[in-house]
C-alpha cells in the first residue's frame, strides 16, 4: 500500500489518502522492478509537491485517528459483484460448511475431554485440517469459479479433512462416555453428545444392529427410554436395504444437557408386523388436499401440486400457496456472475410427476403415487413428492414434526440442465415484510426486486403480528425476495469458468463442454413457526448445522461408580439459558506448543440489542457474568478461573 498527502482525487480530508496496488489476486506481491518503479513515481511526486510513502494499513488508520480525518460510514454490505460466486460449485460450499462445523464441535469435545484428563489435545490433526480448508479458501476455488479438476482437488481436500475430523471425533466422543455403565440385557443404549452450552431439544436419529437377524416374521419395534421414562419414538427405514428384520433406525425426541453426554436405552417392543400409517387418518380423504394438524401446527399440501399452500401455528399463518416449488431461472455463460445482480427470468418450475412418471422414477413395479407418506409415528410424519423438470427430477421429503411447529425439507435434486438456475420458493403470508438474513457476525436486511443477497445459516420472516418464521439451511448461500417470494438459490449450472470477454464466445463450438452441478445434489432446509420472544434463532441455526452426535455403543462399564454420575454427563460449560448469546468457539489458543497456551472461548450476541449472558465452568473454575453489545463477537483467553479479553487473532 502506498500512503499519498495531498494526493488529487484521492483525498479522504487533511490531505491524506491511500493507493492499494499489486498484481491484485493473480499472482501475489511486488517484484523488483514493481519497487524501482515506485520508487521512481515517489521522486517524480516530489518534485510535483506531493509526498508518497511506503506504508501499511495499520500505519494508514493511524494517522487517519491521528490528523481527525472523518471517513464515510457504509452500513450495509459490500456484496455489490460476481453473486455467482455464493452459488457456483455447490458442493464444494456444503463440504466446506460441513467441515466447519464438524471442526468447531470436534474442539468443543476436545476441551472437554482435555480439561477431565481423558485425552490430549491433537494438534497436529487439527493442523492438517486448517491446512486443507485453508487452501480450498483460495478466491477461484471456493466460489466455484475454478476448472473441473479444481473442483475435484478442492472436493478430496474435503474429504481429507472430513477423515480427519470423523476419526478425532469419535476419539473424544469415546472419551467423554468413560464411567458409563453396562446396558442390561436387552436394551441398546444411544449415547448423544450436545456440543453446545445450553439445552437443546431435537430429533435424535441413530441406527443399530439387533443381537440376531428376526426370521420369525414379526417386527421389533425399538423405543428409547431415558431413566426409564418412555420419549416419543418411530421406527424408520434404515440405510441398508436387506429385506429382514435386523438393523434398525430410531428416531425420538428429547431434550439435550448442555455440553455432555446424554444416555438413551432402546428397549424392543415385539409386534406381529410393522406398522403402518392410515393416510385419511393422518390428511384426510379430500382428493385436493393433505391437511395435517397437531397441536402444535396446520400444514396443508396440495395433492395436485405437491406443494405447501398454508403453513399456521398458533392461530398465525406463515406461508402460503405453492410453498417450497422449485422455479428454474434462465442462466447464463457466466460462472461468477460478474455481469448481472439476480435471475429474474422464471422459465419454468418442477412439477408433480404423473403416477406413470414418478413410478419410472421411482423405479418401482407396480404404481405408486408420486405424493405418498413414506413413514408415520409419534415423532413425525415424512411426506414423499417426486417432481420433474424435462430431463431433471427431485425428490423432495417434507418432515412434518409432530411435537413442535417444525418442517424439515430434503431435496435431492438430479439435474440435467445446463445454463439453468433453480431456486426454492417460499411464500410468507405477508408480502410487504422484509425478510432478514444472517451475515458474518450480524444480520441484513434483504435486497429487494429480485437482487441476489448473501446469507449464511438463516433468514427469518418476521409480520406485523409479531410471527416469526426462522429458515434455516446447511450450506445454501445464495437467496432473493421477489414479488413476494423468497427464494434460496440451489444451484446453477454454467459451464466452467465462463468468462464473459465482449462478444468472444465462452465456449467451444466444436465439442462437448463440462458443465457445473450436473448429477445428484442435496439441500437441507428448515423452517421453524413461532413468535419473536420465543423464537431462538441464532441458536437454533448453530445447532441445525453443529448436529449433537448419536452413537449406538455399549460401555464396558470400566470406572462406572454407582454413587456418582459418569464424569461426561456433566455439563462442561454453560451459558445461561435466557440469554441470545452463542458459543461459536472453544479450543486450545493457536499458541498452544508455548507454555503460555490457554483455552479460548468467543461468544457473539447475535441481536440488535445489547445481552448479558453468564458463563459457567466448573472444570476450569470459571464464572463470569458479561454483556456483550449489539452484535458483538468477543474473544476471551481462559487464564487462572479468567475471561480475559483478547483481540480475534487471540494476542491479549
Amino acid at each position: 500500500m502506498e500512503k499519498v498527502r495531498a494526493c488529487e482525487n484521492r483525498d479522504v480530508g487533511n490531505g491524506l489518502g491511500f493507493v492499494l496496488w499489486g498484481v491484485g489476486n493473480h499472482g501475489g506481491g511486488p517484484s523488483r522492478e514493481d519497487i524501482r518503479a515506485l520508487n521512481d513515481y515517489i521522486k517524480e511526486s516530489a518534485e510535483n509537491g506531493v509526498e508518497v510513502i511506503h506504508s501499511t494499513p495499520e500505519n494508514y488508520f493511524a494517522d487517519v485517528k491521528k490528523f481527525g480525518v472523518n471517513l464515510p460510514r457504509h452500513e450495509a454490505d459490500i456484496n455489490l459483484w460476481a453473486p455467482g460466486c455464493y452459488t457456483s460449485q455447490v458442493r464444494l460450499k456444503q463440504k466446506y460448511r460441513q467441515t466447519e462445523n464438524m471442526l468447531f464441535s470436534t474442539e468443543k469435545m476436545y476441551t472437554q475431554a482435555v480439561s477431565m484428563g481423558k485425552t490430549v489435545y491433537p494438534e497436529k490433526e487439527f493442523g492438517e485440517v486448517l491446512y486443507d480448508m485453508l487452501t480450498v479458501q483460495f478466491h477461484d476455488v471456493l466460489p466455484g469459479s475454478s476448472v473441473l479438476p479444481a473442483e475435484e482437488m478442492a472436493l478430496r481436500m474435503m474429504d481429507h479433512a472430513l477423515e480427519i475430523l470423523s476419526r478425532l471425533r469419535m476419539r473424544a466422543f469415546m472419551a467423554l462416555t468413560d464411567g458409563e455403565p453396562e446396558a442390561p440385557t436387552g436394551e441398546i443404549p444411544v449415547l448423544v453428545y450436545n456440543p453446545h452450552p445450553y439445552p437443546v431439544t431435537e430429533d435424535i436419529m441413530c441406527e443399530f444392529m439387533l443381537a440376531d437377524q428376526n426370521w420369525t416374521g414379526t417386527f421389533h419395534n425399538p423405543v428409547a427410554y431415558r431413566d426409564g421414562v418412555k420419549l416419543p419414538s418411530q421406527c424408520e427405514k434404515e440405510n441398508s436395504n436387506i429385506p429382514l428384520d435386523w438393523r434398525k433406525r430410531v428416531v425420538f425426541r428429547a431434550e439435550l444437557a448442555p455440553m455432555a453426554m446424554n444416555r438413551f436405552d432402546c428397549k424392543i417392543e415385539v409386534l406381529d408386523k410393522k406398522p403402518v400409517g392410515d393416510p385419511v387418518a393422518l390428511f384426510g380423504d379430500d382428493p385436493a388436499v393433505m391437511l395435517f394438524i397437531t397441536p402444535h401446527m396446520a400444514v396443508e399440501i396440495n395433492r395436485k401440486t405437491g406443494l405447501i399452500d398454508r403453513l399456521t401455528a398458533k392461530g398465525k399463518t406463515y406461508l402460503g400457496k405453492d410453498s417450497c416449488a422449485i422455479d428454474v431461472m434462465s442462466d447464463r455463460h457466466d460462472a461468477w456472475g460478474m455481469t448481472f445482480r439476480e435471475w429474474r427470468d422464471r422459465i419454468g418450475r418442477f412439477t408433480l410427476l404423473s403416477e406413470e412418471e414418478g413410478t419410472r422414477f421411482s423405479d418401482q413395479n407396480a404404481p405408486i403415487p408420486s405424493i405418498r407418506i413414506i413413514e408415520d409415528g409419534p415423532v413425525r410424519t415424512v411426506v414423499e413428492v417426486v417432481f420433474g423438470y424435462e430431463g431433471s427430477r427431485a425428490r423432495v421429503w417434507y418432515k412434518l414434526s409432530k411435537q413442535a411447529p417444525i418442517i424439515d425439507v430434503d431435496i435431492r435434486v438430479v439435474n440435467q440442465e445446463k445454463r439453468k438456475l433453480f431456486k426454492l420458493g417460499l411464500t410468507p403470508a405477508d408480502p410487504t415484510c422484509t425478510p432478514v438474513l444472517e451475515v458474518a457476525f450480524g444480520e441484513e436486511p434483504m435486497k429487494q426486486n429480485g437482487v441476489e443477497n448473501v446469507g449464511h445459516k438463516y433468514i427469518t420472516v418476521t409480520s406485523p403480528d409479531g410471527g416469526r418464521l426462522n429458515i434455516l439451511n446447511r450450506g445454501i448461500y445464495g437467496s432473493s425476495w421477489d414479488n413476494g417470494t423468497l427464494y434460496l438459490t440451489l444451484l446453477h449450472s454454467p459451464g466452467y469458468t465462463t468468462h464473459p470477454l465482449g462478444d468472444r464466445p465462452t465456449l467451444p463450438s466444436d465439442r462437448h463442454a463440462d458443465y457445473m452441478e450436473q448429477g445428484e445434489r442435496d439441500f437441507s432446509v428448515r423452517l421453524i413457526a413461532g413468535d419473536v420472544t420465543d423464537s431462538d434463532t441464532a441458536r437454533a441455526a448453530l445447532t441445525f448445522n453443529e448436529t449433537p452426535m448419536a452413537v449406538n455403543i455399549f460401555p464396558s462399564g470400566d470406572g462406572y461408580d454407582p454413587e456418582g454420575i459418569p464424569a461426561g454427563r456433566v455439563p462442561f460449560l454453560t451459558l445461561s439459558q435466557d440469554s441470545p448469546v452463542t458459543l461459536t468457539a472453544l479450543k486450545r489458543t493457536e499458541d498452544r506448543a508455548d507454555s503460555a497456551a490457554d483455552w479460548l472461548v468467543r461468544l457473539f450476541n447475535p441481536t440488535a440489542a445489547e445481552a448479558s449472558v453468564t458463563v459457567k465452568c466448573p472444570t476450569l473454575d470459571l464464572c463470569e457474568t458479561l454483556t456483550l453489545g449489539t452484535y458483538e463477537a468477543a474473544t476471551y483467553r481462559v487464564r487462572d478461573g479468567q475471561l480475559l479479553p483478547c483481540r480475534m487473532d487471540e494476542k491479549l
